[in-house]
């Protein structure tokens, strides 16, 4: 109706990278460290007033990163400082947003326009760098979080990576890789080759308790928005959420192609910055629970739906 407002959007969207990269760390920290000082919502019993998860922060560090990046903002050495940072902070606990992060930010990497800033990646590296030097001198900073056993430190950092390859000495990021596994085994076996085949379990009943995780009183979900998909409904719900996502990301993929036959390079921008977050949400999904929450479903469909409006756009409004 008003095709100005994806302009509007964008221009928006600087605000919420500067918002994020300055209170994030602030937000993540108090979150991590004071967990048990933090009062729950009143109507529940472990539901903090506010949280912040790894994995869903780094999604959007992922977005942030391939907007300035791409050109549609501007890089001061604090942004880049913020960011590196951030990145460092909130990768040290969580392997799967570590993960969907690199290999979101390869994505505009490759599908980046001609314009593209080497300098503002220069920034970002020097960044990186000075982070890991300092990270190595001061060590693990404060205690496990919320009583967990992983330290902020850039040796967790290095511990994460080997975990994602199976290379891990920690026992506990062994363990959380196992059950997943198991777990995810068993929907295949009881779906594919089992007898809920056709319609899955449905969304009423607990998976935790049906399949036998329930490893925390509050856990419903195998931490992957995909085998949720699959255990809930069945085969047929698997294919259909597979083809819907196959075909938002190939039209993304062939309105970055024409634009950049076209020579539109900001359209390539917004298709590559569009899909960064496309790719970051779903590799985050399969490790957390993810689109089952507010925090994932309202994102994740978001860009969904603002991806449908950039097709009809770029094909009737393309100045």
């Amino acid at each position: 109706a008003k095709p100005e407002r994806l302009k509007t959007l964008l221009r928006r969207y600087q605000g919420f990278v500067v918002v994020m990269l300055t209170t994030v760390w602030i937000v993540y920290l108090t979150f991590k460290f004071g967990y048990y000082s933090l009062p729950n919502l009143p109507w529940t019993d472990n539901a903090k007033i506010f949280e912040a998860k790894g994995g869903d922060l780094m999604v959007h560090l992922a977005g942030i990163t391939a907007f300035l990046l791409l050109g549609m903002r501007k890089v001061p050495a604090w942004v880049a400082a913020a960011l590196v940072g951030n990145f460092l902070l909130i990768g040290v606990s969580n392997r799967g947003g570590m993960v969907a992060y690199f290999l979101a930010s390869g994505c505009f990497l490759f599908l980046r326009p001609r314009t593209f800033q080497n300098g503002q990646m220069s920034k970002l590296a020097y960044a990186g760098m000075l982070f890991i030097i300092l990270g190595l001198f001061l060590g693990p900073v404060g205690s496990k979080i919320h009583g967990g056993t992983r330290s902020v430190s850039v040796e967790q950092l290095f511990e994460n990576i080997k975990s994602v390859f199976g290379k891990s000495d920690s026992g506990a990021l062994r363990g959380t890789v196992s059950w997943r596994l198991e777990w995810w085994t068993g929907i295949y076996e009881y779906t594919v080759r089992g007898p809920y085949f056709l319609t899955g379990k449905g969304f009423g009943p607990n998976l935790a308790k049906e399949d036998g995780f329930l490893v925390d009183p509050a856990l419903r979900s195998p931490h992957n928005g995909h085998m949720t998909i699959l255990a809930r409904m069945g085969v047929p719900g698997a294919l259909l959420w597979i083809l819907l996502s196959l075909d938002w990301f190939f039209s993304m993929l062939l309105l970055w192609w024409q634009a950049r036959t076209q020579g539109r390079e900001r359209w390539m921008a917004v298709a590559a910055f569009l899909l960064t977050y496309f790719i970051a949400t779903n590799i985050n999904a399969s490790f957390d629970v993810y689109f089952e929450g507010p925090m994932g479903g309202v994102g994740y469909w978001s860009v969904f739906g603002l991806g449908l409006a950039v097709l009809w756009l770029f094909k009737h409004h393309p100045s």
